[in-house]
């Protein structure tokens, strides 16, 4: 059986840290306790967080070490919240997406193609919910090693001078998980503890929502390679389908009869039989479905396109930078330390983010081209004249690869993933030389 929400587990998560995107009809009551519930979260543990970095990133401007490691957190959390932004505001449109994927043609059809459809519907749902499940374990590490590493560290000390140069004097700093701008001394208990909870609380839930973001985008690029492989199916089996449908047997005489004639060839169309007008009515219908099918799953690429383009662009542009600020944080830090792995950690999340978009929209394009070899491997040569015309057509369309973009400035495929890694490695070594 095939789960009746394909994002219920995305759904839920955005549930619980404040984004409702189902449409549920709560009394007055439960609705105002969410909305203040949502205002509270997100503005505590999301919106303040990202201030607090933005101001501690401008007090310390100058400290090339502090800028580096407080932008690899400052540019995942701002490309995180440009998509919360842009999934709360076209929150509409993006239940009807989803929801138009769980009706209509794009049901798994038993009668269309059997038991294949089932197997293609629910391999997207636990590949989309295997995405999540990763950036969740990813994001709970990271998190985890920044409280083990600044809760077991010794602090540091600073040596201040007075004011006439006769006495100096050693202040003991501790260690906070993040760097962020924090208005009180949090050296001092249990100021100490408050911030840091603070701090840890959250990076969890920011990075819970961004990993939630993510999977959830990505999971339109699965479900829409889902139904191409529903529609490569259909495509190849739509006439095969009409004979089961009339139950005719004889038809089948014709398949035997082509693989005895491979070394002689077909002289003349009068050598194959005909569909019988019975079956030709199905073949007809079936063939319509699958025309019809395969427009509404392009409508679905154009609407993420649209929708998400300009994210993609701001995720690209983030991940280029990231890879490159966390390379440089690994050359500084000593691999035994508890920082290096946590870096390493945050460094395998970004190549993993940016891999599943990448992956994914490249598995759309393969996968939207693979439906004219389908539609051709048919047995269209069994069908009427005006049968194949049609067939022409969708082979013309399909030929068209279906892309996804990023700010329609590259595609998102595993060739611009690898660029980017290129990009992000030599930008590394300007800033190694930038620091020496």
């Amino acid at each position: 059986m095939v789960s009746k929400s394909y994002f219920k587990v995305q759904i839920f998560c955005f549930k619980m840290m404040g984004i409702l995107m189902e449409d549920i009809d709560w009394n007055r009551f439960t609705s105002r306790a969410y909305a203040i519930y949502s205002f509270l979260l997100l503005s505590c543990f999301i919106y303040l967080f990202i201030i607090t970095e933005a101001i501690d990133l401008i007090l310390k401007w100058g400290d090339l070490d502090n800028m580096t490691f407080n932008l690899c957190y400052l540019v995942t959390h701002f490309a995180g919240l440009c998509k919360i932004a842009v999934i709360m505001h076209q929150k509409s449109k993006i239940r009807t997406f989803y929801q138009s994927l769980e009706s209509g043609y794009f049901l798994p059809n038993h009668e269309r193609g059997g038991n294949e459809e089932f197997r293609i519907i629910s391999s997207a749902i636990w590949q989309s919910n295997m995405q999540t499940y990763v950036f969740y374990t990813f994001v709970t590490v990271i998190v985890a090693n920044r409280g083990f590493y600044a809760g077991f560290d010794k602090g540091y000390f600073i040596q201040f001078t007075s004011v006439n140069g006769s006495e100096t004097t050693n202040k003991h700093y501790k260690v906070m998980p993040y760097t962020t701008w924090i208005p009180f001394d949090t050296n001092v208990s249990p100021y100490y503890e408050i911030a840091f909870a603070y701090q840890i609380v959250s990076a969890l839930i920011y990075g819970l929502l961004i990993g939630t973001c993510d999977s959830f985008i990505a999971g339109f690029m699965v479900h829409i390679k889902a139904q191409l492989l529903i529609l490569k199916n259909s495509f190849g089996n739509y006439i095969y389908a009409a004979k089961v449908k009339t139950q005719v047997k004889n038809d089948f005489e014709n398949l035997s009869f082509l693989k005895n004639c491979s070394d002689n060839g077909l002289k003349t169309n009068k050598d194959i039989k005909n569909l019988n007008p019975e079956t030709l009515i199905y073949v007809q219908r079936y063939l319509r479905d699958c025309i019809i099918h395969h427009q509404q799953t392009i409508k679905l690429v154009e609407i993420v396109e649209s929708e998400f383009n300009y994210l993609m662009l701001i995720q690209f542009l983030g991940s280029l930078l990231l890879l490159c600020l966390s390379l440089f944080q690994l050359s500084i830090n000593d691999i035994r330390s508890t920082r290096f792995f946590s870096m390493i950690c945050f460094a395998g999340l970004m190549l993993f983010q940016l891999l599943i978009f990448c992956w994914n929209g490249n598995e759309v394009l393969v996968e939207s081209l693979e439906i004219a070899f389908a539609a051709y491997g048919s047995d269209w040569f069994l069908c009427d004249l005006a049968t194949q015309k049609a067939l022409v057509l969708v082979i013309q369309k399909a030929q068209r690869a279906l892309q996804l973009s990023a700010g329609k400035f590259a595609y998102l495929t595993l060739e611009t993933y690898m660029n980017i890694l290129r990009a992000s490695g030599s930008y590394y070594m300007v800033l190694r030389k930038v620091n020496e």
